[in-house]
């Protein structure tokens, strides 16, 4: 090119531009389909991440269970153990031989609490002889009726008592021998 050509300079430059708006359209193109394609990996990453959390969560929840499974049969088999030594027949009887044992302890109470004075009687007897009483009475069997006792009280002396105080002389009197003679032991 000439120096002095002014066309040919305006036209490489345009021509500069253009290649350069290509490159620059193309720079574009393909970071946008880079970003595009790294936005998909990354989604893709986070959906495999996301299902391992997922089989990781399953995983744990299935030895859970297994444990829970052991413990349960180790629980079973214990019982099974347990109950092997028991059976109902032994539970009828042992429940048989405690009422047994506690119909002796009360019949064993009852004689304690029955009273040692052969004057007191029994509520019994006593309600006995009532129904007796009762079933004579509607018999129309004669009712014999209790006559009270005449108490017999003192007779009031007629004439004033003796003073005390001589007797109390005479008490005072042995109170003073008394320690006397105490007085001379010692």
């Amino acid at each position: 090119m000439a120096k002095n050509d002014k066309k040919g300079a305006l036209f490489s430059l345009k021509l500069k531009k253009m290649y350069k708006a290509e490159l620059d359209k193309i720079a574009n193109m393909k970071l946008t389909l880079e970003t595009q394609m790294y936005e998909a990996e990354l989604d893709k990453i986070a959906n495999i991440k996301m299902t391992l959390e997922t089989l990781v969560m399953n995983l744990e929840s299935i030895v859970t269970d297994v444990e829970v499974l052991k413990l349960m049969d180790a629980g079973k088999q214990e019982m099974e153990r347990m109950r092997k030594d028991t059976d109902i027949e032994k539970v009828d009887d042992l429940m048989d031989e405690i009422k047994e044992e506690m119909e002796a302890a009360a019949e064993i109470s009852g004689a304690l609490a029955q009273p040692i004075d052969p004057l007191l009687t029994d509520e019994d007897d006593l309600l006995a002889e009532l129904e007796q009483l009762s079933a004579d009475a509607a018999l129309g069997a004669p009712v014999i009726k209790a006559q009270p006792e005449e108490e017999v009280f003192p007779t009031v002396p007629s004439k004033k008592l003796p003073a005390i105080a001589n007797a109390s002389e005479k008490e005072a009197e042995e109170l003073a021998e008394l320690e006397a003679e105490l007085a001379g032991m010692m």
